[in-house]
Order: C-alpha cells, then sequence, then structure tokens
C-alpha cells in the first residue's frame, strides 16, 4: 500500500515530474477558480518558458500570489482537495505576514521507492517601486525580503503548461535575466544561479 508522508520541510532531492504535475494541476485550478493574482515564479516560470517542462534539477514548485485577505480562504481550499499546505509567518510591523505556504511530499510506493514533491506559494508585497517577498526575520527585529520591480509585472498573460492554463508575466524574459542573468543556457543547479541579494524590509516600504 503507497504511504503518504506530509512534512514542512524543506527538501534536498529533486522533484518528480509526475507527482508533481498532479499537485500543480490541482493548485493552479484552485487559484485560477478563485480569480487570484498569481504568477509562476523562478525555476518552475524558467522551466515553462524555456523548455516547456519542469527542470530536472529542481526541487520544488514556485508561484507568487499578492498579499491579500483571500490567503486564508485559498489555504482552506486546497486542504478541500487534499493538499495540506502548511503556512509560516512573520509577526512584523503589527501585523503577522505570511512568509510562504508549503506543501512537501514524499510518495514511497510499492517497492518502497521514493517520490518527491515540493511546491511553495509565495505571497508578494506591494510597495511603492517594488514587490517583496519575505525571507528573513531576525531576533533583532530586522526583516528581510527578496526585492523585484514592479515594473515587471505591468502586464500578465496566460500559457498552456502541464494540462493547465497559468499566469505569466508579460516581460517574462526581462524579470528571468534579472533572477538569473543568462537564463537561456541550462545550469547544472538552477538554485546555484539566482543572483538577487535579500534587502532589509522596513515597515515603510511595504503597502499594509
Amino acid at each position: 500500500m503507497n504511504k503518504l508522508i506530509l512534512k514542512p520541510v524543506r527538501g534536498t532531492d529533486c522533484i518528480d515530474k509526475e507527482l508533481s504535475k498532479k499537485v500543480f494541476c490541482d493548485t493552479i485550478n484552485t487559484l485560477n477558480e478563485m480569480r487570484l493574482n498569481y504568477w509562476i515564479d523562478y525555476g518552475t516560470l524558467l522551466g515553462a518558458y524555456r523548455d516547456g517542462d519542469f527542470i530536472d534539477t529542481d526541487m520544488d514548485m514556485d508561484i507568487s500570489i499578492m498579499a491579500c485577505d483571500k490567503l486564508e480562504q485559498m489555504i482552506e481550499n486546497l486542504h478541500k482537495k487534499g493538499l495540506y499546505f502548511k503556512s509560516d509567518y512573520f509577526p512584523a510591523f503589527g501585523k503577522n505576514l505570511m512568509r510562504k505556504s508549503n506543501l512537501l511530499i514524499n510518495l514511497f510506493d510499492k517497492e518502497e521507492k521514493n517520490k518527491f514533491t515540493k511546491i511553495e506559494l509565495v505571497p508578494v508585497y506591494e510597495g511603492d517601486e517594488f514587490y517583496y517577498k519575505l525571507t528573513q526575520f531576525k531576533d533583532d527585529g530586522i526583516l528581510y525580503g527578496a526585492v523585484t520591480p514592479k515594473a515587471f509585472f505591468n502586464e500578465f498573460t496566460v500559457i498552456y503548461f502541464k494540462g493547465v492554463y497559468v499566469r505569466v508575466p508579460v516581460e517574462t524574459e526581462k524579470l528571468l535575466e534579472y533572477h538569473y542573468g543568462e537564463w537561456k543556457v541550462p545550469k547544472n543547479d538552477i538554485s546555484k544561479t539566482y543572483k538577487v541579494p535579500f534587502t532589509r524590509v522596513n515597515a515603510d516600504d511595504l503597502k499594509l
């Protein structure tokens, strides 16, 4: 009998493409049904745009979503589909700000071979000129985040990927260049090619 293990921790294995497709489609369908402002991002966007597939060496699937009052309902709707995302928060600026919501699955088949997948839903917080994704909250109360210019997200389009229509920025190529530099040539480890440093986030940076 298959044994399903859910753990809210970062994986060290590359995602299994077959298992990942099912989880990805169910998640995207939920976001589309709720008409949420999301887009696939980072290595998932790179693989979809460049290769038409998940990247062989990727360890998770990345979906960015604008922070809004529907995030808790989104998690509840995903739970109803059997996708048990676990959210974590930073207590910053007098609020509990969602950092991300993870789903990690290790599925062992009848031969005890491990099939792994992980998907991350990352809220994006709006500033005047930048979008912020929260990454670290230090003991001294300083908050850090990944910062991306808003200009990359003025317009969106949809592409057909893994059996579903997904939202992507019209300026995908410029966004990939911002994240990775030379993105057209595959690298052995995509996680090591991300070139944007984390930045300190102040209360007046965000439109909360």
